[in-house]
């Protein structure tokens, strides 16, 4: 699935098997599930499927979604893709596709169309959407995300819908889109919480979407659900619901109900990814690591109620500045003010996967010895000079625990 793969890779094996084989793109088609109410406006849903995903499995939360919707919802469930994989080069074709035959089921012409892309499937659906503005009242994500810096901008409202337990679509790779979007919301766009709702449903994982065989690389990332199925598609059905008729403005009767539900959406995920921002922040944040800050304290050999002692300062440098980089240690009052340089390195993602770590593989630190800071600070002070990198860590990890209660959770988390 999309989120799991090289896309880069997965590009040149479309473009190879279109090219080596001379694939006419004609093969795609669409399934229609008519409305299961007969009154109602009419609206439009088409579901691009992920990698190795046929349409047809998708048909459960089509279901899901015309029993949670108060419109008269027309789906078209695109697949038959040259070799089960979706492609930028049929997707135009499948979504014209599955238009006509929605209409020639009895849909107006006139109806409101929202586009839905589940992991590669979104990928490919954010491009598409991108020309195709005038024709699109909404697009929703599944398992997919915008990339970095893209959200403020883009041109059309968009769902973006994820499970906790999602192993391809990873909940921190989530967060930095939820920070994006606060952001957004706090300059001015209080709107950006209905227009641009980035919601994780709990229990959830990456293949619940859709019922059937589950390809391999999901198999591989995904994480063991907490919900069945059918919950888990009823769960998704609500929140993009709630979207649609929030963007709708339809039916009046139901508007503010959707609203309350994507502040609440909104609310929860403040709360849940608070710790995930304060890892992020600890790694570097405004050009200076709060991890390093720590480090310095904890290395010092100082208990940490005479932390009180020390004033540390944090530049990260990368290259040949930090190489040159040198801490530096002053005594003014009866405190030590310390300068300590960080060089923090994070994977190389330039394709923007979740499944690479979102968090930093190494903080390399160059600070003051216990010795050093114990030969300059006055005062009758207790210095433990044996301190260890892993106790930065582990007080990292679990402060305010207990050292046995730490010892363990450290050896569970870290092998020891």
């Amino acid at each position: 699935m999309a989120c799991s793969l090289s896309k880069c890779s997965l590009l040149v094996k479309i473009g190879l098997m279109f090219m080596v084989n001379r694939i006419h793109v004609c093969a795609v088609k669409t399934i229609v599930l008519k409305p299961v109410v007969s009154d109602g406006t009419d609206v439009a849903f088409i579901m691009v499927p992920g990698a190795y995903v046929s349409g047809e499995q998708y048909a459960d939360l089509g279901v899901a979604l015309q029993n949670a919707s108060p419109h008269k919802l027309w789906i078209g469930l695109t697949t038959d893709y040259t070799g089960n994989l979706v492609n930028p080069i049929e997707l135009g074709v499948a979504v014209v596709d599955a238009k006509q035959k929605l209409i020639e089921a009895g849909m107006p012409g006139s109806a409101k169309v929202f586009l839905a892309g589940h992991s590669l499937g979104g990928v490919f659906l954010k491009r598409f959407v991108h020309t195709h503005v005038a024709s699109t009242a909404g697009m929703v994500l599944y398992g997919a995300y915008f990339s970095k810096g893209e959200l403020a901008s883009f041109p059309v409202p968009t769902l973006t819908l994820s499970g906790d337990l999602d192993g391809l679509t990873r909940i921190t790779r989530i967060a930095s889109q939820f920070k994006e979007l606060m952001s957004y919301v706090a300059h001015n766009n209080t709107d950006g919480i209905w227009r641009f709702p980035t919601v994780i449903l709990s229990g959830i994982n990456h293949s619940q979407y859709f019922t059937g065989n589950i390809p391999s690389k999901v198999i591989k990332y995904d994480i063991t659900p907490e919900l069945d199925g059918p919950t888990a598609r009823e769960m998704i059905a609500e929140a993009t619901i709630a979207f649609m008729i929030k963007t709708l403005g339809l039916p009046k009767l139901r508007l503010q109900h959707a609203t309350s539900h994507l502040a609440k959406y909104y609310t929860e995920n403040e709360g849940r990814m608070e710790p995930i921002f304060d890892l992020f922040d600890l790694e570097k944040t405004d050009g200076s690591s709060g991890f390093s800050k720590i480090a310095q304290r904890v290395i010092s050999g100082l208990p940490k109620e005479n932390w009180n002692k020390l004033q540390v300062f944090n530049e990260v440098h990368s290259g040949v500045q930090f190489i040159s980089d040198k801490p530096t240690l002053k005594i003014v009052g009866n405190q030590a003010v310390i300068a300590t340089y960080s060089d923090v390195v994070y994977p190389e993602n330039n394709m923007d996967s979740s499944t690479v770590n979102e968090s930093a593989t190494n903080v390399t630190i160059k600070m003051k010895t216990s010795e050093a800071i114990q030969e300059q600070l006055n005062g009758n002070l207790r210095f433990n000079t044996s301190v260890s990198c892993q106790d930065i860590n582990k007080f990292v990890v679990c402060p305010g625990l207990t050292k046995v209660l730490c010892d363990e959770l450290y050896n569970q988390l870290c092998g020891g």
